[in-house]
């Protein structure tokens, strides 16, 4: 399996809050999910850039797919 930051981001982050519920330790809760937001913006920001790579570049490499 290939390494994926994002993923890594996201489990350690939920770790962190269970943890912090397990300690009833408000701040690591915070500190946890404040992780893992990062790590699911980081995807959603690869992903976007991912679907404007696919976009034709010029309008009329657009009209040529439809044809």
């Amino acid at each position: 399996m290939t390494f994926n930051f994002q993923r890594h981001l996201r489990l350690a982050g939920s770790v962190t809050a269970i943890v912090g519920v397990i300690l009833s330790n408000w701040m690591v809760c915070l500190l946890g999910w404040t992780v893992v937001a990062i790590g699911y913006m980081a995807s959603i920001g690869k992903i976007e850039a991912y679907i404007e790579a696919q976009e034709p570049k010029s309008k009329e490499e657009a009209e040529d797919a439809l044809r």
